[in-house]
């Protein structure tokens, strides 16, 4: 489990609110793979632009949840 609260929230604040909102209640119920796989989608769908540190942020996450 990931235990960087933080971290997920600033993730979450790039998405479309009701993305941010759906990747939330994945995080808090504990499915922090099923959040992540919404968090990509969201970014790639909303063609979100992010820097070179949120990439590694991110695929810190995606280890820590493999």
């Amino acid at each position: 489990m990931i235990d960087d609260v933080d971290t997920w929230h600033r993730l979450a604040a790039l998405l479309p609110s009701d993305q941010a909102q759906e990747f939330n209640a994945c995080w808090t119920i504990g499915e922090q793979e099923a959040g992540l796989s919404l968090l990509i989608s969201g970014l790639l769908s909303n063609d979100v632009v992010i820097s070179e540190t949120v990439r590694a942020e991110i695929s810190v996450l995606a280890g820590d949840v493999g």
